[in-house]
């Protein structure tokens, strides 16, 4: 039989306190804290892989916490065989490529149904003793893609950090769907990594990471603190934060500290300055004895006491669980730890769980009636399809080859390892090639539908499509693969080439190199020049990361990403024109010969400062990139006009007084005079409203509105860009930030007037001390469909521009 749940009729526990609903979740929680034995506490406090254990005589289950909700859900300790199938969205990248918080409000929504269903699934599997899939410890990740040869790009949303702090936050709220009191959640999400954790992880000792104080502000801390930051104060207000297995900057000593014992991160900003009260949770697989190997600490003791009083409180320590739970008992003996500092924890770890509704009867939980059928549902995969063709980013469409029409067709050549990746699955997804199309942390489809057999499906029956696979992602098919393509290639009428990096870019395994693996420049020579002679190519890469190609090989070019199992219906609906290509780039495609000038500067890719060399970043690039951030082509084009620009004088007021610091001064770039008698201005100003909050009067102290108009004959969407460019300063000031961005449809001939609502941030920078002001002078706003630098772009839209004085 099935267990009832914990606070349900005939369990054990339902009559106890802490499943009296009358109480207050505090309450409840405190009660079932006094019933758990010291054992019971730790165990829960140091978790192991994959689960805490059932404790019997209260009817609590054991818990999972492992699951990642990033492009659906992945369930890595669940080896489903025929039990369990669920969709696989487009990869983080993709899905920032996408530029849309409806794209992302929809992949949430539905991740959230097949969490319950699998929830459900596992719950009747069990018998009713284990919970899982309500957590995701790995949800949106805050890390950025600050350099490109990071091997983990595919986990994030791109390299801006407003950019990725938007749609992570849209992510993690609607992942959450927090009640507005605030007390119960559709699932709780952990972000990802704080801070750090960038570069290769051939093992668990992770160097350390030198991030600059000014970095921190700019760069690194923005997308945490806007995942973290309570919903009142306009953040998402995740349920969790996971510190990192690396050791990063503490500003205050200058020291590098490990995250999970740096108390610059986890108290100072997390606590006290963003307010939050999420669970602070470890990175798998051990992040205690790591500050050990790293000389941290002398000893296992000394790690956890620092961890704790740091505040850790929740242990991800897989094979270390046993040791952790003796050196905790050790603590509180020698008194370095006390009782309290274990209870508080696990009080939280409780909380959480309470939330979610693990202990209470599925009547009374809203998602508790989902059925099973959603998972790998038609309604799921149309938005995963949805999803995949809105990432497809148009580079290169020269001489308007596409899109294609299908009626004047004859023959089609679908080459390349990343071609017909599609099928049914009938093992444990793996990084192999049967899962190019869904990358890291993907969800369990029934099947993926490769761009081989969308293509077949999208032509009339009696066009020719053949199909070469020419070579692996690294290595030869065969001696006679590429011959294959080439003949198949100088056959067609229209050659579609896949390629890509696939297994060479993911967790562990950084990139050393930009361009291609060696056989696939291979091919793509070959392929090139077999088309030569009137074929169309079409190149689609299959990436995370931007590769470096020579794009006069081919008229058309499409950065394809890690599209999920619909990758390629989604490609196919953009060549042939059932959709306007929409996506854009977030983040920056680099020229030849990049990291040579990167290795020269000594840029490391744990070393943080974006200004290093040649840059890193559009914000920091000094150079002309390949493709730039923001960029993608449409197929038809999108004019801007009547940009309008109005700050009232009570918002002017307060962003020239500022607050105390809380709100950015108008100074002169390192005028420290400037600043004294701005804040003194500020503590003499009688109309002080006594408003310390820095979103208050600033979150629409600025309002900018611009029409913007289809000028082609294709319904389209396109991506409005909003950036910010500061008064002339140090020579390494980024020259412009996006501050605001929207997907918006137009019809042919539609034009649409857009709003933006500016804070004071928005207009600011950070000095070398970490400190964020508005410098005084003139600041710049631009609109587009691109970075105003960006000429490429201009074959898209124009850029209209706009002046502010402060």
């Amino acid at each position: 039989g099935v267990l009832p749940r914990t606070c349900e009729t005939g369990s054990p526990a339902f009559s106890l306190p802490f499943c009296n609903f009358s109480l207050s979740q505090e309450e409840r929680v405190q009660d079932l804290l006094g019933r758990l034995t010291q054992e019971e506490k730790l165990e829960m406090w140091g978790i192991g892989m994959p689960a805490g254990p059932y404790i019997e005589r209260l009817n609590v289950k054991s818990f999972v916490w492992d699951s990642t909700c990033i492009h659906g859900l992945s369930l890595p300790h669940l080896h489903p065989g025929d039990l369990i199938t669920n969709t696989a969205f487009p990869a983080a990248i993709a899905l920032g490529a996408t530029f849309s918080r409806e794209i992302i409000a929809a992949v949430s929504n539905a991740t959230v149904r097949e969490a319950y269903a699998v929830e459900q699934i596992q719950y009747q599997h069990s018998g009713g003793q284990q919970i899982i899939s309500l957590v995701c410890d790995g949800g949106p990740l805050a890390n950025t893609a600050h350099d490109p040869r990071w091997g983990r790009i595919s986990e994030t949303y791109g390299e801006d950090p407003y950019h990725v702090s938007v749609m992570g936050s849209e992510a993690v709220r609607r992942l959450q769907n927090r009640s507005e009191d605030g007390l119960w959640l559709a699932t709780a999400q952990t972000t990802r990594h704080y801070a750090g954790y960038h570069g290769a992880s051939p093992d668990i000792l992770l160097p350390n990471e030198s991030i600059p104080l000014r970095m921190y502000e700019d760069h690194v801390l923005p997308p945490y603190e806007a995942f973290q930051r309570p919903l009142r104060d306009g953040g998402a207000q995740a349920e969790g934060i996971m510190c990192s297995m690396a050791a990063a900057t503490d500003p205050t000593t200058g020291e590098e500290v490990p995250s999970c014992a740096n108390k610059y991160l986890l108290q100072q900003k997390l606590r006290d300055e963003w307010k939050s009260d999420a669970v602070v949770q470890s990175d798998c697989c051990d992040s205690i004895s790591i500050m050990v190997k790293e000389g941290y600490t002398n000893n296992t003791q000394e790690a956890l006491v620092a961890a704790v009083k740091a505040g850790l409180q929740l242990s991800y320590a897989n094979t270390h669980v046993v040791d952790l739970r003796l050196q905790w008992n050790y603590s509180l003996l020698s008194g370095d730890l006390q009782q309290q500092d274990l209870d508080k924890s696990v009080s939280r770890i409780l909380l959480t769980r309470m939330r979610v509704g693990e202990f209470d009867p599925d009547e009374s939980r809203p998602y508790g009636q989902i059925p099973i059928d959603v998972l790998d549902s038609e309604e799921h995969r149309a938005i995963a399809r949805e999803a995949a063709a809105a990432s497809m980013v148009l580079l290169q469409n020269n001489g308007n080859l596409l899109p294609l029409n299908k009626d004047r067709i004859g023959s089609v050549a679908v080459i390349g390892p990343f071609a017909a990746c599609e099928g049914d699955l009938k093992g444990p997804i793996s990084y192999g090639t049967d899962d190019c199309y869904l990358h890291s942390y993907s969800g369990y489809p029934s099947r993926q539908t490769g761009v081989f057999a969308a293509v077949r499906e999208s032509l009339p029956p009696w066009v020719n499509v053949d199909y070469a696979r020419g070579t692996n992602t690294t290595t030869l098919y065969s001696p006679q693969a590429i011959q294959e393509a080439v003949f198949y290639a100088s056959a067609a009428e229209v050659v579609i080439l896949n390629i890509g990096i696939g297994v060479s870019e993911r967790e562990s395994r950084d990139r050393p190199y930009l361009e291609l693996p060696q056989v696939q420049q291979w091919l793509l020579g070959n392929v090139s020049q077999a088309a030569a002679n009137g074929t169309k190519l079409i190149v689609a890469i299959h990436s995370a990361g931007g590769v470096n190609v020579d794009t006069s090989l081919a008229a058309g070019w499409i950065q394809a990403w890690y599209g999920g199992e619909e990758a390629g219906s989604g490609l196919a609906d953009v060549i042939f024109g059932r959709v306007s290509p929409s996506g854009r780039l977030p983040l920056t495609i680099y020229g030849q010969g990049y990291l040579d000038r990167m290795d020269a500067h000594g840029c490391d890719i744990r070393h943080f400062d974006l200004s290093c060399g040649p840059g890193r970043t559009y914000r920091y690039l000094k150079e002309r990139p390949l493709f730039a951030f923001g960029f993608g082509l449409s197929y038809t084009t999108f004019s801007y006009e009547n940009l309008r620009v109005a700050i009232s004088s009570d918002a002017e007021k307060n962003i020239i007084k500022g607050d105390g610091g809380a709100r950015p001064l108008v100074v002169e770039w390192d005028t420290e005079d400037d600043a004294a008698a701005a804040a003194a201005s500020d503590s003499d100003d009688d109309n002080d409203d006594g408003d310390d909050d820095d979103l208050g009067d600033g979150a629409s102290a600025v309002e900018v509105t611009v029409d913007v108009k289809n000028t082609g004959d294709v319904e389209a969407y396109e991506v409005v860009q909003l950036y910010t460019s500061p008064p002339r300063g140090p020579t390494d000031l980024p020259p412009h930030s996006l501050r605001g961005f929207d997907r918006i449809l137009l019809q042919p001939g539609q034009t649409k007037t857009i709003a933006f609502k500016l804070s004071v941030n928005d207009f600011s920078v950070v000095t070398e001390k970490g400190e964020r002001v508005v410098l005084r002078g003139t600041h710049h706003v631009y609109v587009s469909g691109h970075q105003p630098s960006d000429e490429k772009g201009l074959d898209a839209s124009n850029v209209v521009e706009a002046k502010l004085e402060l």
